[in-house]
């Protein structure tokens, strides 16, 4: 069967294939999408029949690529940057910078002062008006995976991995301390009158990208609960049925509360490094631009 020249049609029903394969399915996609999942599934069904060729198997057995939807969708992917790219050369070749920047970020950092990523964003604003910013909040397994399939231009977070095809930088440290909440056993106790080997025994909350991490003085904690998010983290610390780490300037808020209280703070808080990400390929006029005005109000040197 002979390819069908791309029309807008066709562009359109890619980047809705695209946007389930990135949520994992069809009902996961409808949130990005805002449409409803059946209208999904008709336009997958209409990119199937155009390109003569199923894509992906949907079912009980939940969703999966085919070997040929995995090839469409790697096309499709270098398509949309080169389409990006053409944009972003008529923009500079008319004086002007636009497209879209995606711009990642782990959650809970908005209560983290030291991060200048607001000031950044409206100095850029300023200076590329006509570009689109997509902000994306997730865990940093998403942020650096985001990155790798280049759907996210930037990224900042604990990132804890080094993926040789993205550059690093140093951002700022966080503060991470142990909280227990107001209905656990060590509420009352806390924050000093608790023996470090006491914890060994309580149900800890770990965080799941954390592979390597070791808990200061070699406490050994019995984790019962996993999570990507701190989000997460904070609802099972509020709950009294856990133990975890949340960084302080976002703790602060319950502490003062009255539902949070860290424990034994002078021993086992540590600091938690931020970094700043992006691919090793050539950055668009948009990305350097934000590079540079995020360096100039962090202080710190983001790769350029």
């Amino acid at each position: 069967m002979i390819p069908p020249k791309l029309t807008n049609s066709d562009i359109s029903l890619l980047r809705v294939f695209v946007a389930v394969v990135h949520s994992g399915g069809f009902s996961a996609a409808r949130t990005e999408l805002n449409v409803s999942q059946p209208t999904i599934s008709m336009k997958v069904s209409d990119l199937e029949a155009r390109l003569g060729m199923r894509l992906c198997e949907r079912g009980r057995g939940g969703f999966k690529l085919t070997a040929e939807g995995q090839r469409v969708y790697e096309a499709s992917l270098n398509l949309f940057q080169s389409l990006e790219t053409f944009r972003a050369e008529i923009g500079s070749v008319r004086g002007r910078i636009v497209g879209d920047l995606h711009i990642g970020i782990a959650d809970a950092t908005i209560t983290n002062t030291g991060l200048k990523l607001d000031q950044a964003i409206e100095r850029f604003k300023r200076k590329a008006p006509d570009v689109h910013i997509h902000m994306h909040v997730a865990s940093a397994l998403e942020l650096e995976l985001g990155l790798v399939e280049d759907r996210l231009h930037v990224v900042i977070g604990p990132l804890q991995r080094r993926r040789p095809e993205l550059v690093y930088a140093p951002v700022l440290v966080e503060e991470q301390a142990l909280y227990c909440g107001r209905n656990h056993p060590l509420f009352e106790r806390a924050p000093d009158r608790i023996e470090p080997s006491e914890l060994n025994n309580i149900e800890f909350v770990r965080r799941g990208y954390l592979t390597r991490w070791q808990a200061p003085l070699g406490v050994e904690f019995r984790a019962t609960a996993t999570t990507l998010h701190m989000e997460a983290t904070t609802r099972l610390v509020l709950s009294g049925t856990h133990i975890g780490y949340l960084p302080t300037h976002h703790a602060s808020f319950w502490v003062k509360r009255g539902e949070l209280k860290p424990i034994l703070p002078a021993l086992l808080s540590y600091d938690s490094p931020f970094l700043l990400a992006t691919r090793r390929s050539p950055a668009s006029s948009a990305l350097r631009r934000f590079l540079g005005d995020f360096r100039s109000v962090q202080r710190h040197p983001p790769p350029s």
